[in-house]
């Protein structure tokens, strides 16, 4: 064979490679690209990478940043981020703690001595694991009859803070989600090292990762170059704007890009890191428990998922029309970043099936061991008793929780359940015991408690993907038109400085505000109604010895802010 016949077969040779590695190439673009089909220059969209420990293997925007001026979103795109900010909250507070200038165990007060003093010790790490008992931000802004377009800074939510005289549970004892948690967590900051949370942050975390667009936004006012605004979808092909006019810091408002965010991402993959210390992220990402021990999905700042086998550590976030997810594979070193400014989508789930389509194509998940089929498969109970219709009544009922009212009921002797969702269908669980079921196909368990006057009145939900929630029992009662009219009158709250009217009309109650439209309230139980607003859920009146009407306690949506006191003045 001559030397031009042996160099022909290679150049064929390789042509052929390297047409296969294009191919290959192009059919996973395409299968990423057909995920974000919906999005263009005309729609709202969102920013995706995939990072590889130290280099980025997939970057691209899809959609508009500003629809007023079809700007396409790419990686410089500034977005704000919502809750996503808190991981950035937990390391400035790791970090003066590594410094020597505070203690996890910290009691809060004494940083904010106007803070009401609730006879229990609420310590820093409280803060972090959202298991301080405090009341949270939002829902306690939406009550007082504040808009979230509003504009709201510090100040405006430490003041209403500080008017609050109750928790809604013992410190260290329950996990609520709580915004305010994280605002304190900024101010501790800035109190202890001398500067604005903006400033330290700056100089502790961005700049030493050379993440220059990236800041924690005060300012309402200060105009940000390259910035996304965030919008809605209305009807088929219609958007409206999301109006964000934040001004307060630590629970949310980073503004950042997926270009800073891929250094972020990198750092925390790092085998030596610059700013995202090995001892702190993994104290970060530890699941925090209660105080009898229960562990949690949340860390620090950071929470613990299961993707398909594969354990995967981060947190997302949702403000406006902004959303947002960041996270990482610890195992498979790999991290994901989506950002977001349209409401109607969820982008965790898109980057996930970014990062599957990668998984696909040759990133060993490697994490679905045999010890873990192994302990689902010892999970699965071989027996189960036959428990009697006597019992099965006594657990048969509507129960409530933070999202809605689940349903237990009892056909042809076995015991089903339904979800909150209205879309669900019920389920068979079988008895292990005789107050604690197992659905086979979902390997969820069902545990009964407190059982009084021939009822268990709570029931627990545990299973696979951190599946974790109680419910209370409630009886469905109904009132005449009289009966309705004992709960009209005017209530007003110290803590929130605010009132509402509630009217009888066409044999509904009605919840008026001065600055709110009107709720419309539904009888749930006897003296309990649910309202239709995220910030003004479940409303529980309070009656005196002689049965007349007092008070009403009002909580927020998910139980983040529990039975704030509207005293009844007429």
């Amino acid at each position: 064979m001559n030397t031009f016949i042996r160099l022909l077969l290679l150049l064929i040779s390789f042509f052929l490679v390297f047409s296969k590695l294009v191919r290959g190439q192009n059919d996973l673009e395409f299968k990423i690209d057909s995920i974000f089909h919906e999005f263009s220059l005309e729609t709202p969209g969102i920013m995706v990478s995939i990072v590889k420990k130290d280099s980025i293997i997939y970057s691209k925007g899809y959609g508009s940043a500003q629809l007023e001026y079809g700007i396409p979103i790419n990686e410089k795109t500034v977005f704000h981020i919502a809750s996503d900010s808190k991981r950035f909250t937990a390391m400035a507070i790791l970090l003066l703690e590594k410094q020597g200038l505070i203690s996890l165990s910290d009691d809060i007060h004494q940083f904010f001595p106007k803070l009401h003093d609730f006879g229990r010790k609420i310590t820093i790490k409280n803060l972090l694991h959202h298991t301080s008992g405090l009341r949270d931000q939002w829902q306690l802004l939406g009550m007082a009859g504040i808009y979230l377009e509003d504009v709201i800074t510090q100040d405006h939510i430490l003041s209403l803070l500080f008017e609050q005289r109750e928790l809604n549970f013992i410190p260290g004892e329950e996990f609520t989600y709580c915004n305010t948690g994280y605002t304190l967590l900024a101010e501790i900051v800035s109190k202890v090292s001398g500067l604005s949370f903006e400033e330290f942050t700056h100089r502790n975390i961005f700049q030493p990762l050379e993440m220059h667009n990236t800041h924690f936004h005060s300012d309402h006012k200060q105009i940000v170059p390259n910035r996304a605004y965030s919008y809605s979808k209305i009807g088929d092909d219609n958007y409206e704007k999301e109006i964000l006019n934040f001004s307060n810091v630590g629970a949310t408002s980073l503004f950042t890009t997926a270009e800073d965010l891929q250094k972020w991402l990198s750092d925390v993959m790092s085998d030596q890191p610059k700013v995202a210390d090995k001892k702190l992220t993994t104290r970060m990402q530890k699941k925090a428990a209660l105080s009898n021990g229960e562990p949690l999905i949340y860390g620090m700042g950071e929470m613990n998922f299961t993707f398909k086998g594969m354990r995967l550590v981060g947190h997302g976030g949702n403000d406006a029309g902004f959303n947002s997810f960041i996270g990482y594979f610890p195992n498979q070193e790999l991290g994901v970043i989506a950002l977001s400014n349209l409401k109607n989508i969820s982008a965790g789930n898109l980057v996930l099936q970014v990062a599957d389509v990668f998984f696909e194509n040759g990133y060993k998940r490697h994490e679905t061991s045999v010890r873990q089929k192994q302990a689902k498969a010892e999970r699965t109970p071989q027996s189960f008793i036959t428990p009697s219709i006597d019992t099965l009544t006594m657990q048969t009922g509507i129960y409530e929780t933070i999202w809605g009212n689940v349903i237990v009921k009892e056909e042809d002797g076995e015991l089903y359940f339904k979800n909150v969702d209205e879309e669900s269908d019920f389920q068979l669980f079988k008895a292990e015991t005789m107050t604690q079921y197992f659905n086979e196909s979902d390997q969820l368990v069902i545990k009964f408690s407190r059982f009084k006057n021939g009822h268990y009145y709570k029931l627990k939900v545990t299973g696979p993907n951190n599946t974790n929630f109680s419910a209370e029992r409630i009886f469905l009662v109904d009132y005449s038109v009289r009966e309705l009219a004992e709960f009209v009158g005017v209530y007003v709250s110290k803590e929130l400085d605010t009132r509402y009217e509630i009217i009888l009309k066409d044999s509904t109650l009605i919840a008026k505000h001065t600055r709110l439209q009107d709720i419309e309230l539904s009888l749930k139980s006897r003296d309990r109604f649910t309202g239709n607003k995220w910030f003004f859920d479940i409303l529980q009146f309070d009656r005196n010895q002689a049965g007349d009407i007092v008070a009403v306690l009002i909580s927020g949506g998910r139980g983040r802010a529990k039975n704030i006191r509207f005293d009844k003045i007429n």
